[in-house]
């Protein structure tokens, strides 16, 4: 699920980013509930998508708004003096964008991207409130059978911060 919605968001990202639209992204995340009706009503039909499908869709729309401000701010931050050296060097603006704006975008994004994986993969745990069996719901099921909640929740907390503390020391290192 967190798979699919990072690819999701980061794909949407990316193409608001290329689009130039990462603020119409942002800003139409925030009317998502009225989106999905207004998408229903101009298709003149309902329809239901199974509760997976649904939180890829709605963790993809959220986060692409952040992505793509994310991916923004990296291009913009790349100093235009760099794009007419390649320019003035013969470049191509294909061979412009693999070979002097990418690295330098990625070097300026990953640590914002990193945080925007980490806030992701701590937003999966509100997809169990339309029952996609995640970390958190396997949990709250198992705990209604075994009724020893500490031991369950305790390690719960572990794994999420197991995987916040890899995900940011991978960024360190």
């Amino acid at each position: 699920s967190i798979r699919e919605s990072l690819l999701s968001g980061i794909r949407s990202g990316l193409a608001a980013a290329r689009a130039g639209a990462g603020q119409l992204v942002a800003h139409t995340e925030q009317d998502l509930p009225m989106n999905c009706i207004l998408i229903g009503t101009l298709l003149h039909k309902r329809f239901e998508l199974n509760p997976f499908a649904s939180a890829i869709i709605g963790l993809g729309f959220v986060y692409s708004g952040y992505f793509a401000e994310t991916f923004r701010a990296g291009i913009e931050a790349i100093p235009q003096a760099h794009i007419e050296e390649g320019r003035s060097c013969g470049m191509s603006e294909r061979l412009i964008l693999w070979r002097i704006v990418l690295p330098q975008v990625v070097r300026r994004m990953l640590p914002e991207s990193i945080n925007q994986f980490i806030s992701l993969f701590k937003a999966t745990t509100i997809v169990s409130l339309i029952a996609v069996p995640d970390l958190m719901y396997q949990v709250s099921m198992i705990t209604q059978q075994e009724m020893k909640p500490l031991p369950l929740y305790t390690g719960a907390a572990l794994t999420y911060f197991a995987v916040v503390l890899l995900a940011g020391s991978g960024l360190r290192a």
